[in-house]
């Protein structure tokens, strides 16, 4: 009893008053040790007790198996002095849960007797270990399958993705029971198929809770909300993932009176209830009454603070969501690469480089920055805002591992500042070095193209990205405004109202804003007036159109009147 609840102490002084512990006494305690981790307390229990049972040895070598202390394990194997299944069993199942298939097999292919239990350690192996090929060729050979041996492959499949075998390995499972039909609901509801998940669903005669929230939650996130509703007020048998399911469904679509109204009634909440609510509420700009729900909680863990954090960022409440991240800091609450993602974001935009010093210091040695390149990112979007870009590159070159939105931070980061040549260079080096550029890479380098006038890169990166042999990039309207934007800057207002016109995409307000920002720079007030008139049916509210289509009369104006 007291080894089953952590009290070591307590099992040894209890142990300890056994006038004569008999092996059966001597088990219960390394039992206790082995399952509480201490492994060299149970070695030093295993090696006094004076006459150990087929139990004494193959709980050691479990507890060996499950620490990963496989020599050991196998060195116990070696010098028992009696093999039973259940001691082979035992050391097949160390070495497969180790992810060391081919010893495993081994030991498996010599074992002198086989149960069903022996088939499904080597298949639940392979399967644990993505060999699914091989879990079913494993399969295929046991002499007699159990229901467990048909799970374990039925659930293999549907990991793999491999919705047609799993379903003809379900239809021929001689007896379904509830985890194989909770299995095919899931997979049918991840894969889109709510009609097939339904009809299992239907036939399914227990329904527990991972059945029904499996068909809920699939409701909610294929934005079938009243299905999910009418789902969930008829189920009889709701816990907090099913109240969780329901309330983010109605977050989502933006009925955050009925989601609060949901979560008021929850008989039991967890901080992924209120987590949820606090997101939503951010989403949809209600920052005060997201900050009020936080401020509320009993128990904050680390993603309701990144919660808030990311809420105040997105909502241009930099510094509210930094000083947020200082309090969390004091709080001593684990901190996470979104954690540290959204500070440095803040950072970035108050450019407030001491604050972003601070955090690159304090992860330096961690691999939340060398191996995360999420956080790598924000730490060098910081240096680049503060116009620190030593700092950046010195950042970049110190990743262990540098992905693709790395390099387009670079290239981006150079762009910023001015150094339209060296965010090229950069873009040529991810290349060279086998990156392949993706979507994104190309607005990266076509946005610094369009800053720096250079017309003729812009064009060979446009040309260049097409091609399915180079890289295969299908052209977005956000390529094709980094081009008018460049045409615009340039001066160039009739080829670059031209390709807005031609462009297999309709128009949106970001083009045409993208052109009149031209017709500024370039005092022409009669295309601008045209233009205008575009953005202003598409987004009549734009301040940023008014501003524009000011400075350029007020520009067009200065010029009348210094003409003689």
């Amino acid at each position: 009893m007291y080894g089953a609840c952590g009290s070591l102490d307590d099992a040894r002084t209890a142990f300890d008053r056994l006038a004569h512990p008999n092996a059966f006494s001597w088990n219960i305690l390394i039992l206790a040790y082995a399952q509480n981790g201490q492994i060299p307390l149970a070695r030093d229990a295993f090696d006094r007790m004076p006459a150990r049972t087929s139990v004494t040895w193959n709980t050691l070598l479990t507890a060996y198996a499950r620490a990963g202390h496989m020599p050991e394990s196998e060195l116990l194997f070696k010098n028992m002095p009696e093999r039973g299944i259940v001691t082979w069993n035992s050391i097949v199942e160390a070495y497969a849960h180790n992810g060391l298939l081919a010893r495993a097999k081994t030991l498996f292919d010599a074992m002198p007797e086989r149960t069903a239990y022996s088939w499904n350690i080597m298949i639940q192996g392979y399967v644990d270990n993505s060999r699914f090929q091989s879990a079913l060729a494993a399969f295929e050979r046991m002499p007699q399958r159990s229901t467990a041996s048909w799970n374990t492959v039925l659930a293999g499949l549907v990991a793999a993705g491999h919705l047609r075998e799993a379903e003809r390995v379900f239809e021929a499972t001689p007896h379904r029971d509830l985890h194989a039909h909770n299995t095919m609901v899931s997979a049918y509801c991840k894969a889109g198929a709510l009609h097939r998940a339904r009809d299992v669903f239907d036939k399914v005669p227990h329904r527990n809770f991972v059945c029904w929230n499996a068909l809920l939650q699939a409701y909610v996130q294929n934005g079938q909300l009243s299905t999910a509703k009418a789902t969930f007020d008829v189920s009889p048998c709701r816990d907090v993932a099913s109240w969780n399911a329901m309330m983010q469904g109605f977050a989502e679509e933006g009925q955050l009176q009925d989601a609060e109204l949901l979560f008021q009634r929850m008989p039991k909440r967890d901080v992924v209830s209120a987590t949820a609510l606090v997101v939503a509420y951010a989403r949809h700009g209600h920052i005060t009454q997201a900050r009020a729900l936080f401020d509320g909680l009993p128990v904050r863990d680390t993603i309701a603070w990144n919660a808030m954090i990311a809420a105040y960022t997105q909502a241009g409440l930099a510094l509210d969501a930094l000083n947020l991240f200082k309090v969390m800091d004091l709080e001593a609450v684990p901190l996470d690469h979104a954690s540290l993602s959204s500070a440095l974001d803040a950072c970035a935009t108050l450019a407030a480089l001491r604050e972003g010093k601070l955090i690159h210091s304090s992860i330096l040695h961690s691999e939340l920055f060398h191996s995360n390149t999420i956080v790598a990112t924000s730490l060098i979007t910081m240096y680049a805002r503060c116009a620190r870009l030593c700092e950046a590159k010195r950042a970049f070159d110190g990743l262990t591992k540098r992905d693709v939105p790395c390099w387009n931070t670079m290239v981006a980061a150079y762009s910023q500042n001015g150094l339209f040549q060296e965010s090229l260079e950069i873009f040529r080096t991810m290349e060279v070095e086998g990156h392949k550029p993706q979507s994104a890479s190309f607005i990266c380098i076509l946005t610094s193209c369009s800053h720096g006038g250079l017309l003729t890169e812009a064009l060979w990166y446009f040309t260049a990205l097409q091609l399915v042999e180079d890289h295969g990039v299908v052209p977005t309207v956000d390529h094709y405004i980094c081009i008018i934007d460049l045409l615009a800057r340039i001066g160039w207002l009739h080829q670059a109202e031209e390709l807005l016109n031609t462009m297999p995409f309709e128009p949106d307000s970001v083009a045409w804003m993208a052109l009149l920002g031209g017709c500024k720079g370039q005092n022409d007030v009669q295309t601008g007036a045209r233009v205008a008139k575009h953005v202003f049916q598409l987004q009549p509210r734009t301040p940023a159109l008014y501003v524009l289509l000011s400075n350029t009369h007020a520009s067009n104006a200065v010029e009348d009147e210094e003409i003689p």
